[in-house]
């Protein structure tokens, strides 16, 4: 029987026609010479290839073979999908089940070895592997798991990446969902990955690393550290530690207001205050600051209105002394005709023209303000422009505030509801 195996020709398939102790062909893949003898030279070059999954299939039941086979075949790049996830499944498996029989004897060096070099180079620098039939499940896992990530790290890979991560889940490697997860993009993934796991450092070195780019990773991180258990934090110094860089980069942030934070950590049942003392204190002394500059304003403006209120008071109820001498448009003296305004100021009627309605020099003021009371009042009706603030605010309380000041709450809104 004469059997050919290569992924389309090329040096990574070899042939061997000679015949075993048992009269049959054997399979020989990557060698100078064939376990019976015959040298590779030696066989016809007319016999046709066969594909690399009619040989993945012949393979199915001598597993060690399989993966020398697809390691030898991953010499040679570029390879099609189909060898690099069958290669990545076997190490998987055996990394699982901690079994010789689906481990690869040689070394995995993809595309290392270079066209033209000779087979007896390529199986010196194996000799160099460690031998795996030397070594116990546990190292066998250990070297198996190794050859899966280094696999998943090449840079020339042609494997689908949601094939390996529902090979790495199946077979339950950790750290090679965590960098398919980190190569999709995924990182509130990878950051609940590391959770499911109780590798705390790792759910935070995540917020890290990508919190710049997605800042929610650092809620979801406070919650995942509040919710934590006893038994599932090695010690108190370390949750303090971690709770204390998610604060400061929520405080920074400003991701979360100072109450969300504390009634967040407060489900936490062994956590002590100690561990938000300083966070809570900084957060005390800055509103009490905004309080003081707040008590201020407001007894500015209500000194401001009172002394309106008591112009307007004099205004309709006393009468009211023009006393300037000079008009206060062009600065001559007064002469008949003049005008007078309740602001005291007075012009002579060729001063102001046309504009006799309203005093030139208070109009700008006066023009403001009822913009202003306008621009308040279209902002009272634009419910669309609040909730897209909201949305985008880091101080929601602020923003409701600032469209409460302006009467959209009120009840004299035309779509207000009573």
């Amino acid at each position: 029987m004469l059997v050919q195996l290569s992924c389309g020709g090329g040096a990574g398939g070899a042939r061997c026609a000679g015949a075993g102790s048992g009269g049959a062909g054997c399979l020989s893949v990557g060698a100078a010479a064939c376990p019976c003898g015959v040298n590779r030279a030696a066989h016809s070059a007319s016999e046709p290839a066969m594909s690399a999954r009619a040989a993945l299939s012949l393979l199915s039941r001598h597993r060690r073979w399989r993966v020398t086979y697809l390691e030898r075949l991953l010499e040679q790049l570029p390879q099609p999908p189909l060898v690099w996830e069958a290669l990545l499944e076997d190490y998987l498996s055996a990394s699982a089940s901690k079994s010789l029989d689906t481990v690869g004897t040689g070394s995995h060096g993809f595309g290392e070895r270079r066209s033209g070099q000779p087979a007896e180079a390529a199986s010196n620098a194996d000799a160099d592997a460690p031998d795996l039939s030397e070594l116990d499940g546990v190292n066998v896992a250990i070297v198996a798991r190794g050859k899966a990530l280094d696999l998943l790290r090449h840079p020339s890979a042609a494997y689908s990446e949601d094939h390996a991560m529902l090979l790495c889940a199946h077979f339950g490697c950790d750290d090679g969902l965590a960098l398919l997860y980190e190569r999709k993009g995924l990182h509130a993934a990878l950051l609940r990955h590391f959770a499911r796991r109780h590798r705390h450092a790792d759910v935070v070195r995540t917020c890290h690393r990508f919190g710049e780019r997605e800042p929610a990773l650092w809620t979801e991180a406070l919650h995942y550290l509040s919710s934590l258990k006893d038994p599932n934090v090695a010690s108190f110094a370390e949750l303090h530690r971690l709770v204390g860089e998610v604060i400061n980069a929520i405080e920074r942030e400003r991701l979360l207001p100072p109450l969300a934070v504390l009634d967040a950590l407060s489900v936490h049942a062994s956590l002590p205050f100690s561990a938000v003392r300083e966070y809570a204190l900084r957060h005390v002394e800055h509103d009490s600051a905004m309080l003081e500059e707040a008590t201020r304003e407001s007894a500015r403006y209500e000194e401001e209105s009172r002394r309106m209120a008591d112009e307007m008071d004099e205004l309709a109820t006393k009468a009211s002394v023009f006393q300037l001498s000079k008009c206060s448009a062009c600065h001559n003296p007064l002469e008949l005709p003049t005008v007078h305004f309740l602001c005291l100021h007075s012009f002579h009627h060729a001063c102001l023209g046309d504009r006799d309605e309203d005093c030139p020099c208070c109009a700008p003021q006066r023009g403001l303000a009822l913009r202003r009371l306008q621009q308040q009042k279209q902002r009272a009706s634009a419910h669309g422009d609040f909730f897209k603030q909201l949305e985008l605010s880091s101080d929601g309380f602020t923003t409701i505030a600032s469209y409460f000041g302006c009467g959209m709450f009120g009840h004299n809104q035309p779509n207000a509801s009573h």
